[in-house]
């Protein structure tokens, strides 16, 4: 099976649960597994491919008929030996929990807030944080 049958298999797919003629549960359950195995061999083709670029000199080339931009990956800066943005990231984190706890707290016992805020133990006062549900999905978890 090369990749184009592959491709019209999921296209037909999805065409089948939109009209109503295929298990769209059944469904979602082979694309998961199909993601899996492609997430899996991705990790080996991708550090292959990239290092069969490299025998291309600059940026781009062109192999099979398909360009290529051979790119470096982000920057990723490292803060966590600045012991000033240490303190205030902790200090945030602290205050960010307790805005969640008062959430939850308020939202639990069904607290009327007072100027927007709850009264938490030791008559402190802190406005909530808000939340919002992610959007909704199905887990599977398949039967040995």
């Amino acid at each position: 099976m090369d990749y184009q049958e592959i491709i019209a298999y999921l296209e037909d797919l999805g065409d089948k649960v939109r009209d109503g003629e295929a298990d769209a549960i059944e469904a979602l359950g082979h694309l998961r597994l199909i993601n899996t195995a492609i997430e899996g061999a991705t990790k080996y083709v991708d550090a292959g491919a990239l290092e069969a670029a490299e025998k291309y000199p600059g940026k781009t080339f062109v192999h099979k008929g398909v360009e290529w931009l051979k790119q470096d990956g982000a920057r990723r800066y490292a803060y966590d030996h600045i012991h000033e943005i240490v303190s205030i990231e902790d200090e945030l984190k602290r205050a960010k929990e307790l805005a969640k706890d008062a959430a939850e707290f308020a939202q639990k016992f069904d607290v009327k807030l007072r100027e927007g805020q709850v009264v938490m133990g030791g008559g402190v006062c802190v406005t909530p944080a808000t939340f919002k549900h992610t959007k909704s999905m199905l887990k599977m978890k398949p039967l040995s």
